[in-house]
């Protein structure tokens, strides 16, 4: 899973019930705005540089 590329205030966040394999969703949530960090699960195998 490429969530690592994610730094650790996101990480930190609560963790969205996503029903779709391979995806990773960190949520947070305001009175004004909702923000959602999607992470896709590399399908080729490449690593980020």
């Amino acid at each position: 899973m490429n969530a690592d590329i994610f730094p650790e205030q996101v990480l930190s966040l609560t963790e969205a019930d996503i029903p779709i394999k391979g995806v990773k969703a960190y949520l947070n949530m305001s009175t004004k705005a909702n923000i959602m960090y999607l992470a896709q699960k590399d399908r080729y195998g490449c690593k980020r540089k």
